[in-house]
């Protein structure tokens, strides 16, 4: 199981940095050559992406505060559980539709409609929140403390995959390839080692999105690359799951996710490459703590 593990990523590694070196030379021509706006198939892979990841860290809290409750803790520390828990759910259910009605995913269909708090808070409730009390009462009064300290690994490291990228595009601003593609005056082909500066005007000047600035890189790759150490914990809640299908979906989701973010025009070879060995990463990091403080063997 290691020596597999180390394998898959060392692969992984080569395969996506030997992506980005082409990317660093060829994005413009690669991106204009699977250029295919709003297409339907693209869009639904990038959907189902984006819901999994957040649906599942959803469910995980309502999984790890229904471990808390039976491992026998006091009625005021219960209290402080559900309401932290509580909180991290819906929060993470707001950001979830915030995602799924972005101009990156469905938003692009509603000519750019600037959505407000309510519109978020409304569907994240409908969509994503009832899923943390179904993980409450899925765990059927069982406390494993591997489990949840796998939990706690778990959602910690996906925390940092989704405000990461978030971070760096607020740094690089670099335009996503339909935005240049689009025409507009001034916003030219950024290569990703260079900052585009001039987006806060650009987004003034054109009524644009900061979403519209946000192309390098892609934060769907990451939480992609994240199913490889989601799925598994799925594996332990629900042992029916088998590790070498799950391991299966996560390969087959992951091309497709990267590959739809070039196709919708949202994201260049290097974008996405990039993504993928952040999420590599921060993949390795999960086993090497959960080996660290679980003690077991990676």
């Amino acid at each position: 199981m290691i020596s597999d593990k180390k394998l898959f990523y060392s692969l992984l590694t080569a395969f996506f940095a030997t992506a980005l070196v082409i990317g660093s030379f060829f994005d413009l021509e690669i991106a204009t050559a699977v250029y295919l706006p709003k297409n339907p198939p693209a869009l639904f892979v990038t959907f189902i992406e984006l819901y999994f990841f957040h649906a599942a860290f959803v469910f995980l809290i309502g999984i790890l505060l229904g471990q808390f409750f039976s491992s026998g803790i006091n009625k005021n520390k219960r209290i402080l559980c559900s309401v932290i828990c509580g909180y991290l759910a819906l929060s993470t259910s707001v950001l979830g539709a915030s995602g799924l009605l972005s101009p990156s995913c469905y938003g692009e269909f509603f000519e750019r409609k600037e959505f407000s708090f309510p519109y978020f808070l409304v569907l994240g409730i409908i969509i994503f929140y009832p899923l943390f009390f179904i993980g409450f009462f899925v765990n059927k009064k069982r406390c494993d403390k591997n489990i949840m300290k796998k939990i706690i690994i778990l959602l910690s490291v996906m925390t940092i995959a989704f405000f990461l990228p978030v971070i760096v595009k607020e740094i690089f601003c670099r335009p996503r390839y339909r935005i240049v593609s689009s025409g507009y005056n001034g916003i030219d082909f950024t290569p990703w080692y260079s900052l585009f500066r001039e987006s806060d005007f650009y987004q003034e000047k054109y009524s644009l999105a900061g979403d519209d600035f946000g192309s390098f890189f892609s934060g769907h790759a990451v939480i992609a690359m994240m199913n490889f150490i989601i799925l598994p914990i799925f594996h332990e809640i629900f042992p029916v799951l088998k590790n070498k299908t799950l391991f299966i979906i996560s390969v087959i989701m992951m091309i497709l996710t990267v590959l739809s973010r070039m196709v919708l025009g949202a994201h260049y070879l290097s974008d996405i490459s990039f993504g993928v060995l952040v999420g590599t990463l921060l993949c390795i990091v999960y086993h090497c703590l959960e080996k660290r403080i679980i003690k077991k063997e990676f």
